[in-house]
C-alpha cells in the first residue's frame, strides 16, 4: 500500500479535494463549539463548551454536490465559570438536565436531518429540521418545557440556523485538482444587525501532502470588510475587529474531513480595557472500531 502512494502522489501530480460520492458511506465525527470572552486576558463570565457526536451518511448524489443524512448520536454540554461549573453528557449521564440549553441539545439526540453540501464542500441547505424539534417536543415537556418555551426550541433550530452552525464545520475545496503551494479563497457577505454588513474572505493555502497516509494539510485565514452604515451602533461597530484562522487535515484517498479546527474572534476596546470574544469550533473524525 505505501508503495502504491508514493506512485499515485508524486510531488507534481496535483490532487482532487472531495467528498466520497459513493451512496451509503458513512462517518462518525466529534463536532465542538468553545465559546468565551476575556477582559484584558483574564477570563470573563461563563465559557460554554457543546460537543456532538454526529454521523455522516451519503444520502443522494448530485451533479454538483450531495445530500448527507447527519444524525445526533450524543451531545456533551459544559459550563465552566459564572455561577458555577455544570457538565451534562447523554452517553455518560452522571449529571442531571437542569440547564435549558443542555436540555434542547439533549433532545436532538437519536434525530436525524438532511444537509446539503456544494462540490467546494460548503453546506448551502438543510431539511428537515421542523420534523426533527417536532419529535423532541415530548420529550421536552417532560422537562417542564412550556409552549414558549417549545416555540423558542423551534426557532432556535431552524434549518437556516442550522445550516449556519454547520458551515463551522465543513471547509471549503478546491474547485480543480491542486497541489501543495496553491491558494483558493471564498468570499461570503453577511448582515448583521449590530456590526452591519460583513465581507469574509477565506484564503487556503495547500501546505503539504502527507504521502504515507493521502492526507492534504491545508491552512485558511479570514479577512474581513464591514460597511457599519446600518449597524445598531454605528461608533461600537466600527471599533470591533474579527479574525479567524482555520486548520484543515483531508484524507484524499477516502473523499472525507479527517479534522478541522477554527479559531475565531471578536475583538474591542471598551472603557479602556479590550473584550475578547473567542469561538472555537472543530470536527474531527472518529477512529473506526
Amino acid at each position: 500500500m505505501t508503495l502504491l502512494l508514493a506512485v499515485v502522489f508524486q510531488d507534481a501530480d496535483p490532487v482532487e479535494l472531495k467528498w466520497s460520492t459513493t451512496k451509503g458511506t458513512a462517518w462518525h465525527y466529534e463536532a465542538r463549539l468553545v465559546m468565551g470572552t476575556t477582559i484584558d486576558g483574564e477570563a470573563y463570565g461563563e465559557k460554554q463548551d457543546s460537543l456532538f457526536g454526529l454521523r455522516l451518511e451519503v444520502d443522494e448524489v448530485l451533479s454538483d454536490g450531495l445530500w448527507l443524512k447527519v444524525t445526533y448520536e450524543r451531545i456533551r454540554f459544559s459550563l465552566t465559570g459564572g455561577k458555577g461549573d455544570y457538565e451534562y453528557d447523554s452517553a455518560d449521564p452522571k449529571e442531571p438536565l437542569k440547564d435549558t440549553r443542555a436540555m434542547m441539545q439533549a433532545a436532538l439526540v437519536g434525530g436525524s436531518f438532511r444537509l446539503r453540501l456544494s462540490a467546494q464542500g460548503q453546506a448551502e441547505e438543510v431539511d428537515g429540521m421542523a420534523a426533527l424539534t417536532k419529535d423532541a417536543f415530548p420529550r421536552l415537556k417532560k422537562r417542564g418545557f412550556s409552549a414558549d418555551g417549545l416555540k423558542s426550541f423551534q426557532g432556535f433550530y431552524t434549518d437556516e440556523n442550522v445550516k449556519n452552525t454547520f458551515q463551522l464545520f465543513f471547509p471549503t475545496l478546491a474547485q480543480e485538482k491542486t497541489a501543495p503551494g496553491k491558494t483558493w479563497s471564498r468570499e461570503v457577505t453577511l448582515k448583521d444587525s449590530q456590526i452591519g454588513v460583513i465581507t469574509k474572505t477565506t484564503s487556503y493555502t495547500f501546505k503539504e501532502l502527507r504521502k504515507e497516509k493521502s492526507e492534504a494539510v491545508i491552512q485558511g485565514e479570514t479577512a474581513y470588510q464591514v460597511d457599519a452604515s446600518k449597524a445598531e451602533d454605528r461608533e461600537m461597530a466600527e471599533r470591533i475587529k474579527m479574525s479567524e484562522k482555520l486548520a484543515v487535515v483531508w484524507d484524499v484517498t477516502s473523499g472525507r474531513l479527517t479534522s478541522l479546527e477554527t479559531v475565531s474572534a471578536k475583538a474591542m476596546s471598551l472603557t479602556g480595557s479590550k473584550v475578547v470574544v473567542e469561538t472555537r469550533s472543530s470536527m474531527t473524525l472518529k477512529p473506526e472500531k
